[in-house]
């Protein structure tokens, strides 16, 4: 099961979704391993969401994703006659369709997959107070969809809010995974960046009257910061203490599913991810340090080029004109031995 939820905001169209495939057989399914995506963009216009029945929506996708429009769209899902319910979004038209059951019906907004899992969201949408936990801190950088008001800033950021409460609900078991922003953004669909972090390891007994720096933590003590990059030729997130990340590649099907990535630090992201796309995916935690690091393991492999990559990522780096003179002596003469 799954949910994915939707509204039309004035001029936008929003939708939200986990990537929890719940199969028959495996009860214990893992949301970010064995899961996939649930919103694919078929061209500027249109994009669609699925529910339900992972294999059916699988052997439809590559004719779907060749609709020129939601008329072409619907007719496709409705003559198929498939077991999965749809979202599908017309920037054009500025509506929603929803096929539930194989029954067609246009709303503002909605949902498709797992009722419970929705009513829960609804009260959390409906009643939601931004209350910080004791002994947690909660950092969240969205990126909002272009242009935007006040109005629809607010029910983006509330949307995803109430979404991420559902998907930490460890009672609702067929919500969960990572959340996947699909959004109007400046005319067009595109998958929408943001960083989520969760710390648990506060000190109150530390904080002062004066800003203190708080650090992203560690997977020791539980902390979690997972960085969304939806901008880019796959869809992919990277988890930060983990030292893994996930890019969603496309099947014989079309099918986005994950496949998963050894990354120690973020610049091992960066530059395991260009191997796969061409551009690596690069991090806000980028930084001269893991650069470092890397290049100067790179260059006893001789692995000049890959070398060369990774001081480039922080070559023009502010943080090489500060105190740190040996670090940067060192990263600078890193960077020429691999030219």
């Amino acid at each position: 099961m799954t949910l994915i939820v939707a509204r039309k905001v004035g001029e936008h169209i929003f939708m939200m979704g986990d990537t929890q495939l719940t199969l028959k057989y495996e009860e214990r399914n893992n949301p970010f391993f064995n899961g996939c995506l649930k919103q694919y963009i078929v061209n500027q216009n249109n994009a669609v969401a699925f529910a339900n029945n992972k294999s059916d929506f699988e052997e439809d996708l590559s004719q779907i994703l060749k609709c020129d429009n939601s008329k072409d769209i619907v007719n496709t899902v409705l003559h198929a006659n498939k077991q999965y319910d749809l979202i599908i979004a017309d920037l054009k038209e500025r509506e929603l369709i929803f096929i539930k059951d194989g029954v067609l019906e246009k709303q503002d907004s909605g949902f498709i997959g797992d009722p419970t899992a929705y009513n829960i969201y609804q009260k959390k949408y409906h009643e939601f107070e931004n209350t910080p936990e004791l002994g947690k801190v909660t950092l969240t950088s969205l990126l909002l969809p272009e242009p935007i008001s006040k109005y629809a800033q607010n029910i983006y950021a509330l949307m995803y809010c109430s979404l991420r409460e559902v998907c930490l609900n460890n009672t609702i078991q067929s919500v969960g995974g990572i959340i996947v922003p699909l959004c109007s953004h400046n005319k067009n669909f595109t998958y929408m960046d943001y960083m989520d972090s969760v710390l648990n390891s506060l000190d109150l007994q530390s904080i002062q009257s004066k800003p203190q720096l708080i650090t992203y933590g560690s997977s020791s003590d539980g902390s979690c910061t997972v960085e969304f990059f939806g901008n880019a030729k796959s869809p992919g997130y990277y988890f930060l203490q983990g030292g893994f990340g996930i890019l969603y590649l496309k099947n014989n099907f079309d099918l986005l599913e994950p496949k998963i990535i050894s990354a120690p630090t973020p610049a091992h992201w960066a530059l395991e991810t260009t191997s796969l796309l061409g551009e690596g995916l690069k991090s806000g935690f980028l930084n001269v340090d893991n650069c470092g690091e890397l290049g100067e393991t790179l260059l006893k492999l001789e692995e000049y080029n890959k070398a060369i990559y990774c001081y480039e990522l922080k070559v023009d780096s502010p943080e090489l004109l500060g105190d740190r003179t040996k670090v940067c002596d060192r990263y600078i003469a890193g960077y020429a031995t691999a030219l």
